[in-house]
């Protein structure tokens, strides 16, 4: 992803001349390549590869401790060697609520399409998500594309930075499944009645659901729905969205 220098200082915390200092030392390594006034990390220089590999690290550890062990046991006895595991959601986003909040684990291997179920590993609520190994190389739902944008990788690192390296696009057709679905949810919830606790549930996750859609066709990437601006017409979000996605490819660029 492409930054301008202000978001850079900002993020960094520091002022535009150190900031720029840095760059122009990182751009003569090879290391960062100026585009359109944007700076961005050259994805094929190893020096790029290693530090991503020593920030998910980081971001693991950043993990409590007692999580961090239970990951390891659940990694170890539940699934092959071979699996490729990201933890992602709230918890990798630092929004976590601790004893409140699942933990997101997306899981892509070979035999992905045994149904995964809840595991409750001492004071964790675990969730997996089974994906097959094709949608590491190319996500197909959104939960698959979250985990690997935004996740903390667990085990083969190296693939999932390969699989951004090379992720471009999303289908289209997985956008007006989930547009389906939400609506779908607001017509039943204007069966039950928008007003009562059910309704209101339906709508809810309808708007979840649209905020998901919003987050790839405005943002090229997937956000957290709390990021996204509160929807005011759950139904006129929905045409928009639907008159949007109607001039859009089979797939939609991401950033």
């Amino acid at each position: 992803m492409a930054h301008r220098l202000t978001d850079i200082t900002e993020e960094a915390q520091t002022s535009n001349a150190s900031t720029l200092r840095s760059l122009r030392s990182l751009m003569s390594a090879g290391v960062v390549r100026l585009k359109r006034g944007r700076y961005a990390p050259n994805l094929g220089h190893d020096a790029t590869r290693y530090l991503w590999m020593l920030l998910q690290v980081d971001r693991l550890m950043q993990l409590p401790a007692d999580l961090q062990n239970t990951l390891t046991v659940v990694r170890k006895r539940d699934y092959p060697p071979d699996t490729c595991l990201v933890v992602f959601g709230s918890w990798a986003r630092g929004m976590a609520v601790e004893g409140a909040s699942d933990v997101d684990l997306a899981a892509f291997f070979q035999d992905a399409f045994a149904e995964p179920r809840r595991l409750f590993e001492g004071k964790y609520r675990i969730e997996p998500a089974h994906f097959p190994l094709a949608d590491l190389c190319k996500p197909s739902r959104t939960l698959a594309l979250d985990a690997l944008v935004n996740g903390i990788p667990l085990s083969r690192r190296d693939a999932v930075f390969d699989s951004l390296v090379a992720l471009r696009t999303f289908p289209k057709s997985f956008l007006i499944h989930r547009l389906d679905h939400a609506q779908q949810l607001l017509d039943n919830a204007s069966i039950v009645g928008p007003q009562t606790p059910a309704g209101e549930y339906l709508q809810g996750v309808a708007d979840r659901a649209l905020a998901q859609v919003r987050s790839i066709l405005e943002h090229g990437r997937t956000v957290s729905w709390r990021e996204v601006a509160p929807t005011t017409s759950l139904n006129d979000a929905l045409r928009e969205l639907r008159d949007q996605l109607a001039i859009e490819g089979d797939e939609i660029w991401l950033t």
